[in-house]
């Protein structure tokens, strides 16, 4: 189907924006990219959660984590007496990259999204979160079928 092709268009809309911000803070995609899961999903403050949840790469998480922390962007924390789980935490210092990124999001959907209804917007979420649940599903029975064989 041509129109999958298409969503590269949409990366790469995403990146036109970041991109500014990131190059004002020298931050590489993968380290913008863990900052902004962290502030969309305070929930999920996990190494783990974050590769689950976003499917990228163990190795480039530790990595980005690694140079956000050195920067002090982040922080790591236990809870309780957790102390096998680490939690991670924003910064303050992270607080104006935070505002420009959201600022560039903003900028980003409204383009993106420009010329919608609020009820075409609605209808928008409700058909791409079905699709990133029957994804999401086809791949847990991919994973389990392969633990079975």
């Amino acid at each position: 189907m041509f129109y999958w092709e298409k969503q590269k268009k949409i990366k790469a809309l995403y990146d036109m924006y970041a991109r500014p911000v990131r190059m004002k803070h020298d931050l590489t995609p993968m380290a913008y990219s863990v900052l902004m899961f962290l502030h969309r999903n305070p929930a999920h403050d996990t190494a783990a959660s974050i590769v689950q949840i976003s499917q990228f790469a163990k190795s480039q998480v530790s990595a980005a984590i690694k140079d956000l922390e050195k920067r002090e962007l982040i922080t790591k924390e236990y809870l309780g007496n957790n102390n096998k789980t680490i939690h991670l935490r924003l910064t303050e210092q992270a607080e104006e990259i935070l505002q420009e990124a959201e600022h560039a999001e903003k900028q980003y959907t409204g383009c993106l999204f420009a010329g919608f209804s609020e009820e075409e917007l609605l209808q928008i979420k409700q058909v791409f979160a079905q699709i990133c649940d029957n994804a999401e599903k086809e791949l847990q029975n991919q994973e389990e079928g392969e633990k079975d064989a």
